[in-house]
């Protein structure tokens, strides 16, 4: 059975690894997420994207495992030559790091920037890992290592992912549209400035009048149906 220690920190970290995805998602629209939904909504919508990067991770893991077999060195690489040259230079490893962490940030484009800042991230595990309170925690190095890795690249990737979703749903290219005549929204659209579907926040559909850049927020109706277009079929009508 899962001891309650576990569940104490794994309940509160899932849902901060969601909120990453909410808030990377929704940041760049200018949305504040905590006006439509509260923390309980956080957690039901953090539902899927903590699936999805969990989904990655442990994709990654198996395919590590299936690579490397058991020929992962005692004390997880630390004592190789590679491991040596790391623990003798880390401060300056480290540094360089941030410096390319900075650069990414400064110079990559959206939304691949983040990606990349997510993957530096794995950069900082063995630190981490080799600190002396989490190696009295838990010694067995395999372990270790794998959940501080899980600690670091969680949250970055679904901030990362959530970063990405929001600029390919506001891409005209690959963007739910909305019909605008049977939704009966008083909304300006055109063929090539439609109104694009963002998403759903608590009862509020979020959605974007490309001709104008401005957003529209419109209640969920029963009455009045909102009618989404998917990217295929628009294609397929432009």
């Amino acid at each position: 059975m899962i001891s309650k220690e576990i569940l104490a920190v794994a309940v509160p970290f899932s849902i901060a690894v969601g909120a990453c995805y909410l808030f990377g998602y929704w940041g760049p629209v200018g949305i504040n997420l905590l006006e439509f939904v509260g923390f309980t909504d956080i957690a039901k919508l953090a539902i899927y994207p903590l699936v999805a990067s969990l989904a990655f991770f442990f994709l990654g893991l198996v395919l590590s495992l299936i690579t490397t077999g058991n020929r992962m060195p005692v004390g997880g690489g630390q004592h190789t030559k590679v491991g040596k040259f790391g623990r003798r230079f880390a401060r300056e490893l480290l540094a360089l790091v941030v410096l390319a962490i900075i650069g990414v940030y400064s110079f990559a484009p959206e939304p691949f920037k983040w990606l990349g800042i997510a993957f530096l991230a794995i950069f900082f595990t063995a630190p981490l890992a080799n600190m002396d309170a989490f190696v009295e925690a838990l010694p067995n190095s395999a372990v270790r290592f794998s959940l501080t890795l899980l600690l670091l690249m969680l949250p970055a990737l679904s901030f990362a992912v959530g970063r990405s979703d929001i600029y390919f749903a506001r891409s005209l290219v690959s963007a739910k549209t909305v019909d605008v005549e049977r939704s009966k929204l008083p909304l300006t659209s055109e063929t090539k400035l439609p109104v694009i579907y963002l998403g759903l926040l608590g009862s509020t559909f979020v959605l974007l009048e490309t001709k104008t850049g401005q957003l529209v927020l419109v209640k969920q109706d029963r009455e009045s149906p909102l009618f989404i277009i998917p990217p295929d079929v628009r294609r397929r009508l432009i």
